[in-house]
């Protein structure tokens, strides 16, 4: 740690946010593989453009709902409530996953990734300022990269056995440790820096549904 330049009250907070760093691109590699495995064997891949104006619709009316829900809330609240819900439709989907509901669940993954990915970046400047940042946010990183190679490796034998549908056990597991990971970080959120993120919340949100635009 030392050689990293990892001080020692620093070196919890790393492990905990390259672990959730992990859940959150594992589950969104395995989440994106079903569903494009789906809507390209139920659907033309001619109304993949159709999709993409649709997945905009949708962010544009996901991001205001959030944003009306979450701007009183405190973002470990934030994360633990958003990650059972998207954990329970995506468990309903599942069960139903034939006709309109594949292209639902094209949609929905991508609000489930861009929300997931916000909320990490945002926790994780509760808990670092910018100079720490700077350094540390590389190592943070690793653990996307980690999850990258390894749903790249383990996606096609996992199919080969137990079938496309059968992602979603893995996408709504890694889900749950958001959650169960993030509760742990609650220690290391600076009170000041909590206090000035959820004052920007709303205009950070704005920012997320335009780039996703």
């Amino acid at each position: 740690m030392k050689i990293l330049h990892i001080k020692s009250e620093e070196r919890k907070p790393i492990i905990i946010l390259m672990l959730m760093f992990f859940c959150i691109i594992g589950s969104s590699i395995t989440a994106s593989s079903a569903r494009d495995t789906f809507f390209l064997t139920q659907f033309d891949k001619s109304l993949l453009p159709l999709m993409f104006a649709a997945v905009a619709g949708i962010m544009v009316i996901s991001i205001m709902i959030y944003n009306r829900l979450t701007s009183q809330l405190d973002l470990v609240k934030v994360i633990i409530l958003s990650s059972i819900f998207f954990c329970l439709t995506l468990f309903l989907i599942r069960l139903n996953l034939n006709g309109i509901v594949i292209p639902i669940f094209y949609a929905w993954t991508d609000v489930i990734i861009a929300i997931t990915i916000f909320q990490f970046w945002l926790l994780a400047n509760e808990i670092f300022n910018a100079r720490q940042a700077k350094r540390l946010f590389s190592f943070i990183g690793i653990g996307g990269s980690i999850a990258g190679i390894s749903a790249g490796y383990l996606i096609k034998p996992f199919v080969k056995i137990y079938g496309a549908d059968d992602l979603l056990i893995p996408t709504i597991l890694l889900i749950a440790l958001i959650a169960v990971l993030s509760n742990f970080l609650s220690p290391y959120r600076s009170k000041k820096s909590a206090k000035k993120i959820k004052n920007t919340t709303k205009k950070n949100n704005t920012v997320l549904l335009f780039y996703n635009l």
